[in-house]
């Protein structure tokens, strides 16, 4: 009997001479660790699987232990053997890992065969970047990508909360930053006008329920640089006070925050520490990439600014303007875009091309995702779902799966054993498990650019992307 996880773990072999377990209303789930909740997420599945509702009593089941062994933090033991199912880890996180990988062993049967499993992540940081500033995602909506997530065993959710296009989340002491900036009149891939914004309470809601699955939230809020909305709310934060609106287009943009202006720092500064009190979670992404440079340069403001303080250039500005609203949080990592990474001070996250899931799989084919190498000397690797022309949750899950899981497999994996075609062989158990969670996706025919080029079908079409321009 073949067993296919995704992703790979480090180890699995399959055990003669002993029987499995099989799976019935009356075995035990005993946590020997009092780990609150750690079986919730495998009681839903069995339930929604199987319809049961394991009532104890037995002496066969599923039990966790903390191991006294050297076991990473997030990595596990699995013992299959004499109607048992044994878990050992290091932590909490580790516990929920095994039971994501034993949820994939019985979505194939209700019975697993005799095995032993160690397994942990390549990388300690495996993140997923959702934009709900392009298109807005509601908070039950983002609580399903969090479930995808979680089956992939991923832990790091960067929330990409504002850009040219709107501003997700509000602020107490800039509410006219959701009044204003978290509507357009229309969107220029359909004309349909766009709106919405998280409440603190919507955050902290979304904050909790990461929590429960072992994921840590980074919000983002981009600046300098991708600040229409923002501006639109605002104008005098803006060079020259240059007038702006809300884009209801996509591309780079010229508008930025007036780097020379005292009220833009305390405009920042005030954001950052809004952003540190409602994640807490100990980093902020600040974005500082496609900065207007040029525009800055014409600012008289911005040139004032770098004479007092000796800058040579607009780039430098940039670089001081980070300094002082980053200063005196030594306890937050605080992280920028850049060329395909997303840096702070201790390291990197590879987001590389490859990585964007929300490109046309003629752009980025399922194969080419699942082929790139994070960089060695990066921390961990990220996909990227940004939302310019995804407006609703099954085009995501279309463009997301199942190249989630070829990037998943990429920073959980070890690059020597994985294996593409046997990452295929998986797939068919791997899109039963999405189908109950109600996660929509791309089947393999479906994510192989071949089909686009036969059928015609494109996300990204051409017609989209000239309206778009003519929109700028």
């Amino acid at each position: 009997m073949s067993v296919a996880i995704i992703p790979k773990p480090v180890f699995m072999q399959l055990e003669e001479g002993s029987t499995g377990f099989t799976l019935h209303n009356g075995c035990t789930l005993k946590d020997e660790t009092n780990t609150d909740g750690i079986f919730d997420d495998l009681c839903f599945f069995l339930g929604e699987k199987f319809g049961y509702v394991p009532l104890g009593g037995s002496e066969d089941g599923i039990f966790l232990f903390f191991s006294d062994k050297p076991i990473k933090s997030e990595g596990y033991e699995i013992d299959c053997r004499d109607g048992k199912i044994n878990i050992t880890a290091a932590s909490a996180a580790g516990l929920f890992y095994a039971l994501q990988t034993v949820k994939q062993l019985l979505n194939h049967n209700t019975s697993v065969p005799c095995l032993i499993i160690k397994d942990e992540p390549r990388f300690s940081q495996r993140g997923f970047m959702l934009d709900v500033s392009r298109h807005f995602f509601t908070v039950e909506c983002v609580k399903l990508f969090i479930d995808a997530m979680a089956i992939h065993k991923l832990n790091r959710l960067h929330l990409h909360l504002t850009d040219d296009q709107g501003w997700r989340f509000y602020s107490e002491s800039f509410p006219l930053l959701t009044l204003i900036g978290s509507e357009r009149p229309f969107t220029a891939l359909d004309r349909i006008p766009h709106r919405g914004f998280f409440s603190t309470d919507d955050i902290k809601e979304i904050v909790k329920y990461a929590h429960s699955k072992y994921i840590m939230v980074i919000p983002e809020i981009d600046i300098p640089g991708h600040c229409a909305a923002a501006l639109t709310a605002m104008p005098s934060l803006s060079c020259a006070e240059k007038a702006a609106e809300v884009s209801t287009s996509f591309g780079v943009k010229s508008y930025c925050l007036c780097m020379g202006k005292d009220e833009t720092y305390g405009f920042a500064r005030r954001l950052t520490e809004e952003l540190i009190q409602l994640f807490p979670d100990g980093e902020i992404h600040l974005g500082f990439n496609d900065i207007p440079f040029d525009e800055i340069s014409r600012c008289p403001v911005c040139r004032r600014r770098m004479e007092e303080n000796g800058l040579s250039d607009a780039r430098q500005l940039a670089r001081h303007f980070f300094d002082e609203i980053t200063s005196g949080y030594d306890d937050i990592k605080f992280t920028v875009w850049k060329n395909g990474r997303q840096e702070n001070r201790t390291g990197f996250i590879d987001s590389s091309a490859p990585y964007n899931i929300g490109a046309d799989y003629s752009e980025n084919s399922l194969k080419n995702c699942y082929s790139y190498s994070p960089n060695q000397k990066a921390d961990g690797a990220e996909a990227l779902l940004f939302s310019e022309y995804i407006s609703t949750f099954e085009k995501a899950g279309y463009l997301m799966f199942p190249r989630l899981a070829a990037v998943s497999e990429n920073a959980w994996t070890k690059e020597e054993n994985k294996d593409y075609s046997a990452f295929l062989n998986a797939l068919p158990g791997y899109y039963s498990l999405l189908r109950l969670y109600g996660l929509p996706y791309a089947d393999k025919k479906q994510a192989n650019p071949a089909f686009f080029k036969k059928t015609g079908l494109k996300i990204y079409s051409d017609i989209i992307r000239k309206l778009s321009e003519s929109n700028k």
